[in-house]
Formats: C-alpha cells, sequence, structure tokens
C-alpha cells in the first residue's frame, strides 16, 4: 500500500483510555502484509512493551506532528477483521460503554498457525447452493419468505412439539424451521448466522439443516471446539462462499458473505448474555447488526422475552403467528402440603397419568435442583441446617452419604440446631438424584434416568422409563414424551430474580414442547385464577389463550393498566366484599384481605396446624386436645365466611375477630413492644424474623438482638436472615402467614416476600407520613425543629414509604427530649395503634388513606427503592433502608 504509510491501529487492551485509534508509520518491509483488518505488534510508551492490536485502516499523514513510532511486526497477513465486524463492534461497545477491543476478543478466535497453514493450502470447495429455495412450514405461505427477502425483522412462535426428520432423528419443530429459513437465504445466496442457547439446540439445528443443505456449507462456531478446530471454521466464513454459521452467543460477531439472514433462538435463556465486559447482550449485537447490513432478523422461542414483546409494541418487530401448530395441553396443579416422598410431591391425577403413559413410552420429570438433598433442615424447628464451620448450607451429596457442608465440604457429624437443640435433620428440597430413587421405588421394574449438568443426556429412545432431569438439561425423546411432569413449580418461582416469572415460563414451555402430541403436561405447585385446576375426581384442561380471564387480561394491559391492580367497583354491604377493596378480577396473585381461592384447604381450627389438622390427621393442639374430629361453631364458620376469612373467631368483648397467622420482623429494642402487644393478643405469632447476632462491645462478642430475646422469652421461633432472600422466603413460606408486620427490622421487603402473606405486610413508621420518609426520622425531625413526632401504620408496597397509611397518631415534642427518649416512647405508646390495624384487618374493616406524595419528606441519601423494613437509629450501612 504505496503513498499510505501510516496506519490506524486499534491496540488491544482493556483499558478505556486505550480505546482509541493510535498513528504508527508502517515500516516498507510490512508495506504489503500491512493491511487492513491484520494483526500487528506495536509498541506503546509504558516500559517498552509490545502489545497486540489490529489494523483498522491505512492513511496518508498523521494528525501527529511529533515522530510515529514503528509497527514491529504484522503477526499474520489474513485480514481477520472484516469491515462489517469493526462497524459492529464500534457499535455495540459504544451503546455499552465498553471498549471495542474486549468484543473484538470475543469475535475473534485466537491464531493457530497450523490450522491457518492447512485452511490456505486448501481448495475451497463448499459444496452448491441448494436447488430450490424450500418453504418454512407452520406458517401464513410466503410470509416468512417474503420478510427474509425484504430484510424485515420478525418474531416466530415456535411449533411446541418434536419431530422427525428424513434420517430418523427426532428434534424440536423449532430446529426444523430455522433450517428452512436459512436454506431459504442459502438458496438466494445469502448467508445466515443463527444463535443458540447451548450445544444441545446446536446438535438439534445441525442435524435439521444437514436435511436441507450441504453439509460443506454449515459451519460451526462454539465453545466445545477445539482451537485449531473453531479457527478453521472462522478463516472458512471469511470467504466469498455464502455460508450458514450457527453457534452460540458469539456468533452474532463471525464473518459473513452477503449476510441475508440473522435468528437468534430463545434470546431470553441466560446464554445469551455475555458475561465478559462490556456484557453485550447477543441480542442486541444481533439488532445493531441487521440495522447495519440489512439483513432480515427473526427471532423465535416457545415464550416470549420482555424485551422482544417491547420491540414488538413498538412496532420494531413484525409478528408472524403460528398458523399450524401443536399446542401443549397444560394441566394446572396445586402443591401438596409437606413432600416427604417423590409420591407426595405428585398430585393424584399427574400420578395415575404418569402410571399410564409410562407403560406407552418415556415419561419427562423435571425438577428444580439437582443432587440428592440440596437443603437440609432441623427436624423440629425446620430451621435451615447450617455449618458450624463455615456457616453454609449443609446437603447430603449423594445417596447414603453423610450431611456435609456444601462450601467447606466439613462433615455434619455431631450437628446441633442452634434454635432448638435438636440434633436430627430432614429434607427441604429434594435433588434429582433423590427424585429418581423414589420414583424407582414407586415404580418398580421401570428404567429410571437421570439427567443433569454433571450427567447430559441428549437424546432417549422410545422405550418405556422416567427421565429425571433438571431445568435446561431435557433430553429430546423419539417420539416425545408422553406424559411431563414439571415439579418444584412453586420453589422456583420463590428465586430471588426480577425475570423469575419470565425464566420459569421459558423454562416450563421448553419443556412441555418435548411432549408428544395431546401429551398431558402436569405444572405441580403453580395454579391461580387464570389456570385450569385438577380436580379431585379427574382431569379438566383447558387452553389459556382461550379463557375468556385471559382476554380480560389482555384489554386491561392495552389500557395500560397491569391486571393485578385493575380496581373493581360494586354496590351492597361491605360484608358482601368480604373487606376487599381493591380486589383483582383477573390476576392469579394472592388476594388480599378476600376469601382464600378455591381448591385451598380452608383452617377452623384456632391455633391448630391447618391442613393437618383440617384433614383429620389428629396433630395435637397446644393445649393437649386432639385436632381431629373438632370443628368450630356455627356462629364462628359464619362469623369466618361474613369477614371473608377462614379461622376461629377471637371473642374481644362484644366483637368477634377472626385469628390470623403472623409473621414479625424486627430486630432493636423499639420493636419489643409490638411483638408483645401481638403475643399477648388473640392472634398467632408463628415466627419473628431478626437479623443475625452482631458483635457488641469492645470485645465485639456476637450478641442476639433485642427481638431475639424476646421471642425466646415469649416462646416465639426465630427465623436469623441478614437479608430477606429466597431462603428467608422459603422458610417463611412454609409457616403459611396470613400476615406480615414489620418494626425496624433493617432490610428490605421485595418480591415474591412482599406478596406472600395473604393481607400483605403493614410497617410502624415512626413519623406522621408522607413526612420523614426513609431512614431515622426521629432523628430528622428533631433536627429540623418539628413540633410534633409521630407514627404511621402502612402498607408495604414496592415503593419506599409509599404504601396506603391505615392509622396514624401525632403527639407534641417534649421540652428537652432526645431522640433515643422518643424512640423508647413511641415504641412504648404505639404498639396498640399497630394491634388495631391488625384487627380491623382480620375482620375486614380496615379502611386505608393513601399517602401523598406531594407533602413527602425526601429520603435519606442512604434509602433505596423498596418496601422499607427499617426505623429506629441510623443503620451502620447506607445498604439497609429505615423506615
Amino acid at each position: 500500500m504505496s503513498g499510505l504509510p501510516v496506519a490506524r491501529i486499534l491496540v488491544d487492551s482493556p483499558l478505556p483510555q486505550l480505546d482509541q485509534h493510535f498513528d504508527y508509520r508502517v515500516p516498507e518491509a510490512l508495506d504489503a502484509a500491512a493491511a487492513p483488518g491484520v494483526r500487528v505488534r506495536v509498541p506503546l510508551r509504558a516500559g517498552g512493551r509490545i502489545a497486540t492490536g489490529w489494523v483498522i485502516e491505512r492513511v496518508e499523514r498523521s494528525e501527529f506532528r511529533g515522530d510515529l513510532s514503528d509497527v514491529v511486526d504484522v503477526v499474520s497477513d489474513v485480514p481477520v477483521l472484516a469491515p462489517d465486524v469493526w462497524r459492529l463492534a464500534r457499535a455495540a461497545a459504544d451503546r455499552a460503554a465498553g471498549n471495542a477491543s474486549d468484543i473484538l476478543r470475543l469475535a475473534i478466535p485466537s491464531r493457530y498457525v497450523r490450522a491457518e497453514q492447512a485452511w490456505r493450502n486448501a481448495e475451497a470447495d463448499p459444496g452448491p447452493l441448494p436447488a430450490a429455495a424450500p418453504a418454512v412450514e407452520g406458517y401464513e405461505p410466503g410470509r416468512v419468505e417474503r420478510g427474509i427477502a425484504a430484510g424485515e425483522r420478525m418474531v416466530l412462535a415456535a411449533d411446541a412439539r418434536p419431530v422427525q426428520l428424513g434420517s430418523g432423528t427426532w428434534v424440536g419443530a423449532w430446529a426444523r424451521t430455522v433450517a428452512q429459513a436459512a436454506a431459504h437465504a442459502l438458496a438466494h445466496d445469502r448467508s445466515s448466522i443463527v444463535a443458540v442457547p447451548d450445544y444441545r439446540d446446536q446438535e438439534q439445528l445441525e442435524a435439521a439443516l444437514a436435511e436441507v443443505v450441504d453439509a460443506r456449507r454449515i459451519l460451526r462456531t462454539d465453545a466445545r471446539q477445539t482451537g485449531p478446530a473453531r479457527f478453521r471454521a472462522f478463516l472458512e466464513a471469511m470467504g466469498d462462499h455464502a455460508r450458514i454459521v450457527i453457534g452460540s452467543r458469539s456468533t452474532v460477531y463471525a464473518p459473513a458473505a452477503r449476510l441475508g439472514l440473522i435468528v437468534v433462538v430463545d434470546d431470553g435463556d441466560g446464554s445469551h448474555a455475555e458475561p465478559l465486559a462490556p456484557g453485550v447482550h447477543s441480542r442486541d449485537a444481533a439488532l445493531i447488526r441487521q440495522e447495519q447490513s440489512g439483513a432480515a432478523m427473526v427471532f423465535l422461542g416457545h415464550s416470549r422475552s420482555v424485551e422482544v414483546q417491547r420491540l414488538v409494541g413498538l412496532g420494531w418487530v413484525h409478528e408472524v403467528p403460528l398458523r399450524r401448530g401443536s399446542r401443549p395441553r397444560v394441566v394446572l396443579t396445586e402443591q401438596q402440603a409437606a413432600p416427604d416422598s417423590g409420591g407426595a410431591r405428585i398430585p393424584s391425577a399427574a400420578w395415575r397419568e404418569a402410571q399410564e403413559a409410562v407403560s406407552a413410552g418415556p415419561v419427562l420429570v423435571q425438577v428444580a435442583r439437582p443432587g440428592h438433598t440440596p437443603m437440609l433442615v432441623c427436624d423440629r424447628c425446620r430451621e435451615p441446617a447450617r455449618c458450624a464451620a463455615c456457616g453454609g448450607a449443609l446437603v447430603v451429596p449423594r445417596s447414603g452419604g453423610p450431611a456435609s457442608c456444601a462450601l467447606c465440604g466439613t462433615s455434619a457429624a455431631g450437628w446441633r440446631c442452634p434454635v432448638c437443640e435438636a440434633t436430627a435433620m430432614r429434607a427441604a428440597v429434594v435433588g434429582a438424584s433423590r427424585t429418581a430413587e423414589e420414583l424407582g421405588r414407586a415404580f418398580p421394574r421401570t428404567r429410571v434416568v437421570v439427567s443433569d449438568g454433571e450427567r447430559p443426556i441428549q437424546r432417549v429412545g422410545p422405550e418405556s422409563g422416567l427421565v429425571v432431569a433438571t431445568r435446561g438439561a431435557e433430553p429430546v425423546a423419539d417420539g416425545g414424551y408422553r406424559a411431563v411432569l414439571l415439579l418444584d413449580g412453586e420453589r422456583m418461582l420463590l428465586r430471588e430474580s426480577l425475570r423469575v416469572a419470565e425464566d420459569c415460563l421459558r423454562w416450563w414451555s421448553n419443556a412441555a414442547a418435548l411432549a408428544a402430541p395431546g401429551a398431558p403436561v402436569f405444572l405441580v405447585g403453580v395454579g391461580g385464577a387464570v389456570g385450569v385446576r385438577s380436580p379431585p375426581g379427574g382431569r379438566r384442561t383447558g387452553r389459556l389463550r382461550n379463557s375468556r380471564r385471559v382476554a380480560r387480561c389482555a384489554s386491561l394491559l392495552r389500557c395500560g393498566w397491569p391486571r393485578w391492580c385493575r380496581p373493581r367497583s360494586g354496590s351492597g354491604p361491605r360484608s358482601s366484599a368480604s373487606g376487599r377493596r381493591r380486589a383483582s378480577t383477573c390476576s392469579d396473585r394472592p388476594r388480599r384481605g378476600g376469601s382464600r381461592p378455591r381448591g385451598r384447604q380452608v383452617r377452623l381450627f384456632g391455633r391448630g396446624r391447618g391442613r393437618a389438622a383440617a384433614e383429620g390427621r389428629g396433630d395435637p393442639r397446644r393445649d393437649g386436645t386432639p385436632a381431629a374430629g373438632r370443628r368450630a361453631s356455627g356462629r364462628a364458620r359464619g362469623r369466618a365466611r361474613a369477614h371473608g376469612r377462614p379461622g376461629t373467631a377471637v371473642t374481644l368483648g362484644e366483637w368477634s375477630v377472626p385469628q390470623l397467622r403472623i409473621v414479625f420482623a424486627g430486630t432493636p429494642a423499639v420493636a419489643v413492644p409490638t411483638l408483645d402487644a401481638l403475643a399477648a393478643s388473640g392472634h398467632e405469632v408463628v415466627a419473628a424474623v431478626t437479623r443475625p447476632p452482631a458483635p457488641m462491645g469492645r470485645k465485639r462478642v456476637l450478641t442476639p438482638s433485642p427481638v431475639a430475646d424476646a421471642a425466646e422469652r415469649l416462646g416465639i421461633p426465630v427465623v436469623e436472615a441478614a437479608r430477606l432472600d429466597a431462603d428467608a422466603t422459603a422458610r417463611i413460606s412454609a409457616l403459611r402467614p396470613d400476615l406480615g408486620v414489620v418494626v425496624a427490622y433493617g432490610g428490605l421487603v421485595r418480591e415474591p416476600l412482599l406478596s406472600l402473606p395473604e393481607h400483605g405486610w403493614i410497617n410502624l413508621h415512626f413519623s406522621a407520613l408522607p413526612a420523614w420518609r426513609g431512614a431515622a426520622p426521629v432523628q430528622r425531625a428533631l433536627i429540623a425543629g418539628d413540633a410534633e413526632l409521630g407514627a404511621s401504620v402502612f402498607r408495604l408496597v414496592p415503593e419506599l414509604d409509599a404504601g396506603d397509611v391505615y392509622a396514624l397518631r401525632s403527639r407534641p415534642v417534649a421540652p428537652g427530649e432526645t431522640a433515643g427518649a422518643a424512640l423508647d416512647s413511641l415504641a412504648a405508646s404505639e404498639a396498640d395503634l399497630v394491634l388495631g390495624v391488625v384487627d380491623a384487618i382480620a375482620s375486614g374493616t380496615a379502611t386505608a388513606t393513601p399517602s401523598s406524595a406531594s407533602r413527602a419528606s425526601r429520603p435519606s441519601s442512604g434509602s433505596r427503592t423498596g418496601a422499607s423494613t427499617g426505623a429506629g437509629p441510623p443503620p451502620r450501612s447506607t445498604r439497609a433502608c429505615a423506615a
């Protein structure tokens, strides 16, 4: 390149200050080899270090007026950085505020000299193009083909069934759809790029492509390949021949001649998210490349991600409906009370169906966790078992093995519960291995296969058997599964993630798509108003898309209302509404203040143990009277029905208030008076949630919180949790609370815990809301010189201290009153305020006033958005949000 002596080079460095072009002089000896796109070695003025970079362009002169450094060497004269890949990397890095070199490091594999020499010496023979463009089946004839030709952005609903290829191999119908679309683009001499979540999907797609195009036109790039094989495939993709490049998330950066189609399969899968900086999702990179190249873009999956649905709503991506296809027959069931065995985890209707289906072919059982027993709890108080050495969870890694720590491996011999001093443990979560053992005993002479991350299985035959698999590791069955059982649905929904609903829907949809046409799919542990429940006497099934409730939900969403917040208006006495002021018309969320959904076991036994007592299993009451055979009087049951709350009526003077199961959350001494008042009332405090012991004093001695001491004095079980995460949510969920009461816990209550109790959560905040929201309200009120102090009881919502206020009380500030004295006075005097609200909620007469945001005081800088559960003195860490 004589006449262009200056090379502009991007240095391969993660430092942001080096994410720019540097000008180097090209020596005459390297003039021909240093072409745009090649790798070079250049000096950096940092200790004489030599760095690697890419030549972006050659120019005639540099804007730098000084002397330029020379390019040291050309690594290879093969231009591995194509111009379109460079534009994509630069645009994606700018969008993510990252370095382009970090993206190029993912896009361009490491160089292997032997693979490069073999590629140079080999003759390019990509095979013939398809003679005729195949039709994409399952959609409106010609619709997908027209979109590919026009460079349209489309989202396709995948056909939820397995299909058999001409070679006899069974794959998902989605693989055949992608293969037909890519073959159509290839027939017009256009390349295609297909990004799939993992190697299992890649093998299905490769088998489907081999049916419609020449195998030499298919290039595979993924991390399971050896380094030389991956570099060789990358070099072949750089040629002038049209190819179909398939692989994982980094495939969207692959070079492709005359790119005509980009496909992203199941973009909601976590495998598409790049963990390395700058963390560009493959969906975002594909959209950028589609915009730059003008190629067609296709999103395909059994469920749709939130991002793609937003693009559809904006009109940026066009929806192509499935014209002919199979939809799984899903049956929603209710989770049984205490799963002690494999049979107890499976409802009776699903159990009968599995017994019939296993004689005809394979049956898939999806579980949430791998291993044998991934979680142990105390057999007496259900406190999670922790390692005495490091605090890690105790697990049983294999059948017959001893319990040990999941983190440090220390044996659990001699373990003793720190709460109740018991020494026996029981399983709280059943893994795939133990599920297989229990099903093997329940289904004698039946083959049981386990597929998980350690023992992955790609395919199973049509023979009879049970396949126990973790989510994402389900093998493809020849002919499809005769029945699918999706276990642990409730536990999957308790995962701490903002995308938990989307992820669970994707896991369940992908597993249901492996069922044979017409085979039942039982979703265990999940129910709701929209779903179709399985009645005791048989099985009812239905399709959600045909439900009038779903149509109602869709109309509300189009109006901009979340489907769980649509208010209901009506006329009649208050008792007819059962105290519901904002009941949902079409939601499957737990109802607040209303009657329980049909199908759940009601409780009419005072402080008995709910379902066990109702089923007459003889669980003794606390006073020693057997619960079996004892029923509340007709008058008490009538009062419970009138208030919309099943439970024993507790007599308070002339009023009868249904009893509630309350979970109390608090930590400092200001929370103790409220706990004492609740314990002395007719309601049942099933647990006191508090923060773990903290070091106190000069010697830093671990000291339990005042609430923990008070709960031990009152005989209330204590749940110690540093934060209300998934583990704490599971422990609280096992208590089946009706109401949560929070006083200065020192953490945030987030979903799904926020919606777990039937009546939600209420919080005692030491200010007259909406004044002084956030941390340290008393201290800030005194600093501001307020003449009054107050206390408010409000309902927790995701926003900080913004829920509706049930009760509010104020008093003047005493002369010379300090913050500590004011807190102690408010804590002692306002405990009855909380108790009055609890009784009103139980009786269905509670009324709340919306908190006015216009008069709200600004929260402190340490506050965060979320349901606040802190109060009292300012916390030491700004992570805690005080109320």
